[in-house]
């Protein structure tokens, strides 16, 4: 009873002459006249509920259109197709995500039912993702990232003391691993935080300019296995390991990669295209003197 109304809203954004945007599964909002039920032998007409179906999900589903626009306007630009195919797979993909954080005895449907989710909107939000995918790796060069592990150290103040102190205990923990004491060991004695300790203080794949110039150097150097000195960086003192290089890395490693920087490219590209971007949003349209 729900789908109908965001889908018929849905079609009112989507059928702008300009949009063109082909759904599958986008199913057509009733012709203004057509009667869609009677009470007591009274008519209701597709007209008399269209002004209150924009309070459903209307302004939701603007967004969904002008997010999707963008997308679809700058990969044109650039020649970028999605097919079809992709999309069914992106979409698939996204349904086991939510599959997978259901809440016993809760449905694929009821959730997405909850989220005032629709087949058309998945596929729509999938579309402009996998756009602005291929659009973040047209620029993509391995050879600028890195993967890392790190222990970090954190001083117990800004005092210089204190900082000289944390600076002994990490190169002591330096010169116990290059004597051969395994990383997991000195990880577990030093590393505070839970998280960085169950992964063993795997950070994942870094940009190398993210590195304050006296670790890039190292790592920029190192080869994969291999240890940085201590660096003092906005974290504490820390090592870095080096886990695996862009530059070199094996098709395992490309991929590995590709997985894990893709929503942070995607983030860089579309903040790259909204400096340029001119978006009106003339709904809901504002108050006077607001």
């Amino acid at each position: 009873m729900f789908l109908l109304p965001v889908l018929a809203v849905l079609h009112v954004a989507l059928h702008s002459a300009s949009m063109q945007t082909p759904i599958p599964t986008l199913k057509k909002a009733p012709a203004p006249e057509t009667v869609l039920a009677k009470v007591n032998g009274v008519e209701i007409r597709a007209k008399d509920i269209e002004d209150l179906l924009w309070e459903v999900r209307g302004e939701d589903i603007l967004n969904d259109v002008m997010f999707y626009r963008v997308a679809k306007m700058e990969a044109d630009k650039m020649g970028i197709v999605v097919t079809n195919v992709e999309v069914e797979q992106e979409v698939a993909r996204q349904k086991d995500l939510i599959k997978a954080g259901l809440a016993p005895g809760q449905t694929l449907e009821d959730a997405l039912a909850q989220a005032g989710q629709t087949g058309s909107r998945l596929y729509l939000a999938a579309k402009a993702s996998l756009y602005f995918t291929k659009l973040a790796m047209l620029d993509f060069d391995p050879k600028a990232f890195v993967r890392v592990s790190t222990i970090v150290v954190h001083p117990r103040s800004e005092n210089a003391a204190d900082i000289a102190a944390t600076i002994q205990v990490v190169q002591k923990a330096y010169d116990r691993l290059k004597a051969g004491e395994p990383w997991e060991r000195l990880v577990d004695e030093l590393v505070v935080d839970q998280e960085g300790k169950q992964r063993r203080g795997l950070l994942g794949w870094r940009e190398l300019s993210a590195f304050p110039e006296e670790a890039k150097s190292q790592v920029i150097k190192l080869p994969k296995g291999a240890i940085t000195q201590p660096v003092q960086t906005k974290n504490g003192i820390q090592i870095f390991r080096i886990e695996a290089k862009g530059d070199g890395a094996t098709k395992e490693e490309l991929e590995q990669m590709r997985v894990e920087l893709t929503e942070l490219l995607k983030f860089q590209e579309t903040q790259k295209i909204k400096k340029n971007l001119k978006i009106e949003k003339l709904y809901p349209a504002k108050k006077a003197g607001g």
